[in-house]
């Protein structure tokens, strides 16, 4: 049985997971920070949703779940960007993908999950799924490698 002082928190991690599902196929995370603070009189719940593009830009810091759906409905209008995992302006290697140029990173992995599957490596998920890009809606692009519309 859950303890009801708790159940604020619970209800904040499944809005986010469910928050994720509809971010992740678009490049991006939807990841959440919750708190309890206790004193003789009260409970404090506080919670705050992160969005994050693929490359951890984060684009939106609020307490706001429905700020969250407004900014993902926003996004589903916006332009996909596509990196070919063969462009020779990449390293590919595991989960990482590594800018020759600037030596930037993205990590795909933990909250990125979601992208790549149950794959071990990006190489796996591309021979598994025969994919040869990765792509997320935005104005922009993360800054690693050479993303094309």
């Amino acid at each position: 049985m859950t303890d009801s002082r708790f159940l604020p928190m619970h209800k904040g991690v499944a809005t986010a997971r469910a928050l994720n599902e509809i971010a992740t196929p678009m490049g991006y995370a939807v990841q959440i920070e919750s708190g309890i603070q206790q004193d003789a009189a009260e409970i404090q719940h506080s919670t705050t949703y992160y969005v994050r593009q693929l490359g951890g830009h984060t684009v939106l810091v609020t307490p706001n779940a429905d700020e969250v759906r407004a900014l993902l409905d926003t996004l589903a209008t916006k332009p996909w960007w596509r990196l070919n995992l063969d462009d020779d302006s990449i390293d590919v290697d595991g989960v990482t993908i590594t800018d020759k140029t600037t030596g930037a990173a993205i990590v795909l992995s933990g909250g990125w999950g979601p992208i790549i599957g149950r794959a071990e490596t990006l190489i796996e998920y591309q021979t598994n799924h025969n994919i040869f890009h990765i792509a997320v809606r935005g104005n922009a692009p993360p800054t690693v490698g050479s993303w094309h519309k």
